[in-house]
């Protein structure tokens, strides 16, 4: 797909604008996805010309903001144990990146992260290597076995 010629595949979920990118959660109670589907849905995307990717958050303000969009949805009330699928995922060195949406991966000890205390645990070896964010309080990372399954994900334009 060319979002050049598709300009707009957005599968009806609300978008949202924030410093210049735009913004988009997918998903709801009823359905799960693995990280990988998440980032195969994500790059099916297109809004304005812009190709989507799982969201890359950089700031707390970026945080904030898409904890806002993810509590905006209507199930949110109800989901109080879900998370959603973001774009970090582990290399093989087990630091976690950003995945290389456009470009090479950005390391994400390198700026802003948002760890649950105690996370990322798969520095024991287990086969935790992509992240997700729980969608209530503060929206902190865990992360998961990228094969678990997660009811939403966040994908950003920009």
């Amino acid at each position: 797909m060319s979002c050049q010629t598709d300009r707009n595949v957005t599968y009806g979920d609300k978008i949202h604008e924030f410093q210049g990118s735009f913004y988009q959660v997918a998903g709801g109670s009823s359905i799960t996805f693995t990280w990988f589907t998440a980032k195969l849905y994500a790059e099916m995307r297109c809004f304005s010309g812009r190709k989507g990717h799982l969201v890359a958050i950089n700031s707390p303000e970026e945080m904030s903001f898409v904890q806002s969009v993810i509590s905006d949805q209507p199930s949110y009330a109800n989901d109080a144990h879900m998370n959603a699928w973001i774009g970090g995922v582990a290399e093989y060195t087990s630091s976690f990146v950003w995945d290389g949406f456009c470009g090479d991966p950005v390391k994400l000890d390198t700026g802003y992260t948002n760890w649950c205390e105690g996370e990322p645990s798969s520095s024991n070896g287990n086969s935790e290597h992509c992240v997700a964010s729980h969608i209530h309080g503060t929206g902190c990372w865990y992360d998961f076995s990228c094969y678990d399954r997660a009811n939403y994900f966040v994908v950003e334009y920009n």
